[in-house]
């Protein structure tokens, strides 16, 4: 159909004439409520936006001197943000003196990983940059 035709036509109707695939040889046009069309468009956009899950990393930092019980309670709420589908960062942060003995850190986040072995993966393993030893746990 010419344009001045379609165009004709969409007034006629009160509606507006839309070009849809403006790429395509001839350009492919619909008559329809614009206002209309952009509101759907949002609104399909939105829902592809909250269907969408962003994995965030959350870190838990504890020293290698840490006490049983408050490593217990970091163990339970790492195993609650994998089961969420985040990921975990365990830091062990040395300070002073401790910086001599790294197997003691490393033994702490060992033992973190065998706990939480049923429910993450090491994504990232063991490792001592300076003060620290950091290791990633994935959801399994």
């Amino acid at each position: 159909m010419a344009a001045a035709d379609a165009l004709k036509l969409a007034r006629e109707q009160n509606l507006d004439l839309v070009e849809v695939a403006d790429k395509a040889r001839p350009p492919v046009v619909r008559i329809l409520d614009f206002k209309k069309y952009q509101f759907e468009k949002k609104l399909k956009q939105r829902g592809a936006k909250k269907k969408t899950k962003t994995s965030e990393t959350k870190e838990f930092r504890f020293g290698p001197n840490i006490g049983p019980n408050d490593l217990k309670i970091r163990i339970e709420r790492a195993r609650e943000f994998l089961e969420m589908g985040d990921k975990v960062k365990l830091t062990v942060q040395f300070k002073g003196r401790e910086n001599s003995h790294p197997e003691i850190g490393f033994e702490k986040v060992n033992e973190v990983i065998r706990a939480l072995g049923e429910a993450s993966t090491v994504a990232h393993g063991p490792e001592r940059k300076g003060r620290f030893i950091y290791t990633v746990l994935g959801p399994r």
